[in-house]
């Protein structure tokens, strides 16, 4: 088990990492929080400058990391070794970075957007920053429930993420079509 919550996303406004800072400086436990992004834009020397905000703010200097320009291939491993992945985006279809997440087996904490309510190995939070915080808190202090949300991501993945389950899927579907003609 991680002993991070990460958020990987572009930085940018409509990914709203500025919402998971708040909610992170609202939690009671401490921890450590990684963002990681492509590259260094306007919204995130924004989300710099809040940070820096909050720490005279709360009198506390909170372990946060931003994080550019990660190989996409070192993703898996930071995703892995997370506690938990965070997605606080204002709108989505079909986040990858969710379904990334539960492919390394890692659960999730995400708003209500696009696809996620229907994806298992995580749980849904409004985006009120004080009901992120108060679910990141309560998935620390639930281990049951950690557990349990573990072993859906990790269950979800093995079953529609792993390599044999494509092979498998490819195979019905070159045999059909045989089967057809």
């Amino acid at each position: 088990i991680g002993d991070y919550y990460i958020y990987i996303a572009n930085y940018h406004s409509g990914k709203n990492q500025l919402l998971l800072l708040e909610a992170f400086y609202l939690m009671k436990k401490d921890f450590k929080l990684v963002f990681i992004g492509s590259e260094k834009t306007k919204y995130y020397h924004k989300l710099i400058e809040r940070k820096n905000e909050l720490d005279i703010r709360y009198n506390k200097v909170k372990d946060v990391v931003f994080l550019c320009n990660i190989s996409r291939n070192k993703l898996p491993l930071y995703l892995k070794n997370a506690y938990a992945f965070v997605m606080t985006s204002r709108s989505e279809h079909f986040p990858i970075a969710i379904i990334e997440s539960l492919a390394s087996g890692t659960p999730y904490i995400s708003t209500d957007v696009g696809i996620v309510k229907f994806l298992p190995g995580g749980m849904i939070v409004s985006d009120d920053a004080e009901d992120i915080a108060k679910k990141m808190d309560w998935l620390l202090d639930d281990k049951k429930k950690y557990q349990k949300l573990n072993e859906k991501a990790s269950n979800y993945a093995q079953s529609h993420f792993s390599f044999n389950n494509y092979i498998l899927k490819f195979e019905k579907i070159v045999c059909v079509s045989k089967g057809d003609k």
